[in-house]
């Protein structure tokens, strides 16, 4: 289980594929404030994205691989 920390300021959150063809919650900034969280399935990154979009107070989610 990994913990990722999210930035307060981290704008919305979207759900795409990676080159590898694995499912990825991404948020539309570049560069050192980019978030990039890879999930195993379509719904898992689903949910995780409207968690993160939804502006959960916490700021720690953990993530299964």
């Amino acid at each position: 289980m990994a913990r990722i920390r999210i930035p307060k300021h981290a704008g919305p959150f979207n759900v795409s594929m990676s080159m590898v063809f694995t499912y990825i919650v991404s948020n539309d900034k570049s560069g050192g404030s980019r978030i990039i969280i890879p999930c195993k399935s379509r719904e898992q990154a689903e949910k995780l994205c409207e968690r993160l979009n939804k502006l959960d107070p916490k700021s720690e989610h953990e993530v299964w691989f």
